[in-house]
């Protein structure tokens, strides 16, 4: 059968980049035919996977103009194929119902949502009624669209872990109190709060800690963050580390690097405005490590590992909230993980349920996914004018 898949490169090592590479191994290993359209990819051209050793058919798309709605559908009528599935937030799809309308016979649509904000956008509602089955990697997705969509083809599905982070390794106590923050250095991932926190927490409790800060200090369009060290006290090396400025989705550390950092640190903290699932807190999480996150999105599901941060909304482009979080309260908050740090109890406050984290495993996903591919090819064909805008 042949299907297409719509999400990041395949070359990239963002979140949606290692979904879409997991579900082509997934369904090349069952024997369909896989065309990948890919954002962020530089060129046209043929990947070869790893796992399964299938030969893929790659496009690359321009993100969110004029110019993809044509492309994608010179594509699907030229390769023709049986399903879509896409992996990504809704108004990331915006142009699929006015294609898939076009096409000429019925192609039903799996939605795998990274869902990170709230309320859905009013503008994107008919969008959903042409998904035939939708996939949210967290609960609080799951939610959001009940309350908003009401259709009963929503399935709460989390994404799984690589192998490497279900390792046990015993780990000795640090000498030093120490946290790990991984992201990207955008506007979402919140790092100038973070850094003014740690920095309070540091100076004010008078307390030799150091923060993991798995990021580009300095990248060509994010933010200044050795600015914003000097500004709040915190000496590179000693109170934070970072990772180099060739740190980007394109070149980043391998798994087994991550793994060590992880191994090295007593929490892991996020303070990111939104998440759809957040693989770095599900890794730590997975390794044991208590989390520290900002009460919004797919982390507010997390915080249940650990503590939550407070927050306020902050209403975007389509009255969409993000969450900014009460530094404040980060800053009380971290300072009882300390405290839980020196007295040997963190293992309490992760509060991890081993059969739980059972849920982020691949083959999981895999079972329940492939669930979902099957029962969608044998949807009954609705006439064509009904799909057709």
């Amino acid at each position: 059968m042949k299907i297409v898949t719509i999400s990041d490169s395949l070359d990239l090592s963002t979140g949606l980049a290692r979904v879409h590479r997991h579900i082509i191994n997934t369904l090349a290993n069952q024997g369909h035919e896989i065309i990948s359209l890919c954002w962020h990819s530089p060129r046209d051209g043929c990947f070869t996977l790893r796992n399964s050793g299938a030969k893929v058919k790659s496009y690359w798309l321009k993100k969110g103009d004029k110019e993809e709605l044509c492309r994608v559908y010179d594509i699907f009528q030229l390769e023709q194929p049986k399903l879509i599935i896409t992996c990504g937030d809704y108004w990331d799809f915006w142009y699929l119902q006015a294609v898939i309308g076009k096409m000429g016979y019925y192609l039903p649509w799996v939605s795998i949502l990274t869902l990170d904000s709230d309320p859905i956008a009013e503008p994107f509602r008919p969008l959903f009624n042409q998904m035939t089955d939708i996939i949210v990697p967290s609960k609080w997705g799951k939610d959001v669209l009940i309350r908003d969509i009401r259709k009963d083809n929503i399935n709460y599905i989390p994404f799984g872990i690589e192998d490497i982070f279900w390792q046990k390794k015993e780990k000795e106590k640090n000498e030093v109190f120490t946290a790990i923050s991984v992201g990207t250095n955008t506007d979402r991932k919140n790092w100038p709060s973070l850094i003014e926190g740690w920095g309070r927490f540091v100076n004010e409790n008078k307390i030799k800690a150091k923060l993991i800060a798995h990021t580009a200090p300095q990248p060509p369009n994010g933010y200044d963050l050795l600015q914003l060290c000097d500004r709040h006290n915190l000496k590179v090396g000693d109170d934070i580390e970072f990772a180099d400025n060739n740190w980007t989705p394109r070149n980043s550390c391998t798994d087994e690097e991550l793994y060590n950092k992880y191994l090295r640190s007593d929490i892991f903290i996020s303070l990111s405005m939104n998440e759809g699932f957040c693989f770095p807190a599900v890794e730590s999480i997975v390794m044991g490590l208590p989390i520290l996150v900002n009460s919004t999105s797919a982390l507010f599901d997390l915080s249940r590992f650990g503590g939550l941060v407070n927050s306020v909304p902050l209403t975007s482009l389509y009255g969409c909230r993000r969450r900014v979080p009460d530094v404040n309260d980060f800053v009380s908050k971290i300072k009882e993980f300390y405290c839980g740090w020196i007295e040997d109890k963190l293992n309490k406050i992760a509060n991890i349920d081993k059969e739980e984290l059972n849920l982020f495993s691949w083959s999981n996903f895999d079972k329940e996914f492939l669930k979902i591919v099957e029962c969608s090819f044998k949807e009954i064909k609705l006439p064509v004018e009904d799909l057709t805008i």
